[in-house]
């Protein structure tokens, strides 16, 4: 949970500055999409670490490790992206 916090919300950083602004000028981009889907796998996995009693047996599985896996998936492909652009351009 602790290294999951860490990157939803300091590599995640970036996502819900963007899709914040995003939604001050209604548009919903992949930065919208990756926020409202790791915060709820997040929220739910604590909810769920908290509560227990909540939820029925069969429900409670936690999704930290998904929710981090995305964001920095995510933040490997846009660093790739930016490395290759720059190799074209140096060409």
């Amino acid at each position: 949970m602790i290294l999951a916090t860490v990157v939803q919300f300091y590599g995640g950083f970036e996502f819900y500055k963007s899709a914040f602004s995003g939604l001050k000028n209604r548009i919903a981009d992949m930065n919208l999409l990756v926020v409202i889907g790791t915060s709820a796998a997040y929220f739910y996995s604590l909810s769920v670490l908290f509560f227990p009693e909540f939820f029925p047996p069969d429900m409670r599985n936690l999704y930290f490790d998904g929710a981090a896996a995305i964001i920095t998936f995510v933040l490997l492909g846009r660093y790739l992206e930016s490395r290759s652009k720059i190799k074209l351009l140096t060409l």
